[in-house]
């Protein structure tokens, strides 16, 4: 059996709506999550606030938008469309799935998540760098 659930294009935070699709998926159900093409936006209200683990044993406190947890069969398809996530979230996080298909979709964020430092010198005491201002805001604490 076969199901698509299609997604309209809106403007308004997409997180609890993803969130709750994939929440109640059956695992009996080859599903297909169609976004119309368009410009999606995913934020932190809504998103899953958990704890993650990476390989080297380090961990950390994020929100996760797509949260695909135990689930078999799943495509999301976004028909060329571009998700923005906002805030700072995690865009997708699968875990103890499996046949998972993520495809025809861009992501971007709706802030730098990093800086570009020209280095100006190198010395025993540490580094001097150079941060675009208009680029980049930023703050030098306790020198």
């Amino acid at each position: 059996m076969k199901k698509t659930i299609t997604i309209q294009n809106t403007t308004e935070n997409m997180t609890p709506v993803i969130r709750e699709i994939l929440d109640t998926l059956d695992n009996d159900t080859e599903t297909v999550i169609e976004f119309e093409k368009g410009e999606y936006h995913f934020y932190k209200d809504g998103s899953l606030h958990q704890m993650s683990y990476s390989s080297c044993g380090a961990s950390t406190e994020n929100d996760t938008v797509f949260t695909i947890f135990d689930k078999k069969n799943v495509t999301i398809d976004g028909n060329g469309s571009d998700f923005v996530f906002c805030d700072r979230v995690q865009p997708f996080t699968l875990r103890n799935s499996e046949n998972i298909i993520l495809r025809n979709f861009s992501t971007d964020f709706s802030f730098m998540r990093y800086a570009y430092a020209e280095i100006l010198s190198v010395a025993d005491a540490g580094m001097e760098l150079y941060l675009d201002p208009e680029l980049f805001r930023y703050s030098v604490k306790d020198g």
